[in-house]
């Protein structure tokens, strides 16, 4: 007897069980749990969230540190090799302006281009040598092979002012290499070009004829190569005939040159 009682309370347990479930029963149930431990899920939820977050941020920072390093470093090398490359070609131009200068037994500073500013038709270019290094108005100052760039305009103690051969400001006497050494005075255009005048109508000039300087100005040695004949004009009735020069330099290219102290 007491074993069918037990087999009776099991077979109405499992009666109810049916009953809640088909009325919905363990739905309720279930929605009172989750109710009851959802705030524990989402807080857990957001707890992962962040800590993720945080770790995330770290390794991003991270990166970025290490990316501003990269970029620094990189910008050191660019830095770097342009001074190498510059340093080089510095020393190849020093190079060839000593031996030109050692040829004619000439004495000389060297000395860098540190400014140069236009203004109109006005160039101000500044070298980084003055009067404590001998510098005095009216030297020729070469580069390159030997090539005249211009003469010293105002000198200061630490400094000077370069007049380039294409300045307004700048005549120097200078001569063609031809047969006649026909003789002339380089004028300098706004700083655009060069043109030779007071040539004699007489002169036979070429063009490509080198023009050398003549000696007869002030601190100007003889010799000294500025450029070529490009065109030439002769007026009929004129006492003079003129020519254009064409340089055999980049003006606007200067970075180290000397100045010649004889």
């Amino acid at each position: 007897m007491k074993r069918w009682g037990t087999i009776g309370i099991i077979a109405a347990g499992f009666v109810l069980i049916l009953g809640i479930h088909s009325v919905g029963g363990f739905q309720f149930i279930e929605s009172l749990w989750m109710q009851g431990t959802q705030p524990s899920y989402v807080f857990g939820y957001q707890l992962g969230l962040r800590v993720r977050n945080a770790l995330s941020w770290d390794e991003r920072e991270q990166l970025m540190l290490e990316n501003q390093k990269l970029s620094e470093e990189r910008n050191a090398l660019v830095i770097e090799n342009a001074r190498l490359k510059s340093s080089i070609e510095t020393s190849d131009d020093l190079k060839l302006q000593l031996q030109f200068l050692q040829e004619r037994h000439l004495q000389s500073v060297p000395a860098r281009v540190f400014s140069r500013e236009r203004s109109g038709s006005l160039t101000t270019v500044l070298l980084d040598k003055g009067s404590k290094d001998g510098i005095q108005s009216g030297q020729a100052v070469i580069a390159d092979q030997g090539f005249l760039v211009g003469t010293i305009g105002a000198v200061e103690e630490t400094f000077s002012h370069l007049i380039l051969v294409t300045s307004s400001n700048s005549k120097i006497a200078i001569k063609l290499q031809n047969d006649s050494a026909s003789p002339g005075v380089l004028e300098g255009e706004r700083d655009l070009s060069v043109n030779i005048n007071l040539i004699p109508q007489g002169e036979r000039v070429e063009q490509n004829a080198t023009v050398i300087t003549s000696g007869t100005t002030q601190h100007i040695p003889e010799g000294l190569v500025v450029g070529r004949v490009d065109r030439v004009s002769t007026g009929e009735s004129a006492l003079f005939q003129s020519a254009s020069v064409r340089l055999l330099l980049d003006l606007s290219r200067l970075t180290v040159v000397s100045v010649i102290t004889l």
